[in-house]
């Protein structure tokens, strides 16, 4: 504990302070009841944790789509605020993280292709850090304007895998090129995880990647069975190839499952079930956040001088931006507050 108190001791007040301007359930609340985007832009123009990323922008003529750039980018610049106040131990663990933002780049890129009405995150001011971190150019691949030179930008990189795992297809569509992402980022980052030298950050990782790899299957599967006429196969080639919780003969009863409802019959047996009350798809995403938090807050708990003050911080800010932009879509279509209300929480 002395060791680590010492090693984390600075970071750890960081991540507090960072912490304490993360939005409350009231202001949440606040938001949900604007009448527009341009209120909830002048709103979050005003708050500690977003005033920065606002300041140069009129709130008055934002759009939704410059919204959700700038919030976007909000994540970005708290990791970057992180990386740089970190240690070269920490920066280890911060190293492995940003594989969840070179994926989300992609995604937007193969996006862009397949819908040329997607928009693109601006990431100029990101460009010097994936530079030096990143085996991808990024410039080179936010430019890509067909599947061919997006492959060519990714040759030597970790991604040039993804174009082989789909090439078996005939027409590949954006859902295998995400899901081929989906599938190399979670097998490298659980290699990865097992060589991490120090034991307790080595166990929080574990942990946490562990229930979302199972937790991200058993949604996979589900949502399978009920919109999509995948044959079993196609389906074992979808999921993750990892279990943590779930055990193995329940994890393949569940893939060779006839319905989606025999998929929420096998999920009461497993250690996932407590967390589940409902039976349809929202709650299965709930029932992923709930455990999650969960997991996130024991975690920090039990090791409040480890990598987990940091992994748990940076979840709970992507929770939060995307709770955000999901506020901004339910004022543009005029929901009722206590409609959007009940989507965020």
């Amino acid at each position: 504990m002395g060791n680590s108190l010492l090693a984390y001791s600075g970071i750890a007040t960081k991540v507090k302070a960072m912490s304490s301007h993360l939005i409350t359930i009231q202001e949440f609340k606040k938001l949900a009841s604007c009448s527009s985007v341009q209120d909830v832009a002048q709103y979050l123009k005003n708050h500690p944790a977003y005033q920065n990323e606002f300041s140069s922008f009129d709130s008055l003529s934002l759009h939704r789509g410059e919204m959700e750039h700038i919030l976007r980018y909000s994540v970005y610049s708290d990791y970057l605020k992180l990386y740089r106040f970190a240690s070269q131990r920490q920066r280890a663990f911060l190293n492995l993280y940003f594989s969840r933002y070179e994926i989300q780049v992609l995604k937007a890129c193969f996006r862009k292709l397949f819908d040329p009405r997607s928009n693109l995150l601006k990431l100029d001011r990101f460009y010097p850090f994936f530079e030096k971190h990143s085996t991808i150019p990024l410039p080179e691949v936010v430019s890509a304007t067909s599947l061919n030179e997006l492959a060519e930008s990714l040759k030597g990189s970790n991604y040039e895998k993804v174009f082989y795992m789909v090439d078996s297809s005939s027409s590949p569509t954006l859902f295998d090129y995400e899901i081929a992402l989906d599938l190399l980022h979670f097998t490298d980052i659980w290699n990865r995880i097992n060589k991490i030298a120090n034991p307790s950050a080595r166990k929080v990782l574990t942990e946490t990647y562990g229930s979302q790899m199972d937790l991200l299957n058993i949604q996979w599967i589900y949502r399978s069975k009920r919109y999509y006429n995948l044959s079993v196969a196609d389906l074992y080639a979808l999921v993750i190839p990892i279990q943590y919780r779930l055990q193995k003969r329940t994890f393949t009863a569940m893939i060779e499952a006839e319905t989606a409802d025999e998929v929420l019959t096998l999920l009461q047996t497993t250690y996932y079930a407590k967390h589940f009350h409902e039976t349809d798809t929202l709650s299965l995403e709930r029932m992923y956040h709930h455990i999650l938090d969960e997991l996130y807050e024991q975690a920090v708990r039990k090791s409040p001088y480890s990598v987990a003050c940091i992994s748990s911080y940076l979840y709970k800010k992507e929770l939060e931006v995307n709770k955000l932009i999901s506020v901004l879509e339910g004022i543009r279509y005029r929901l009722p507050a206590e409609k959007i209300l009940k989507i965020i929480t």
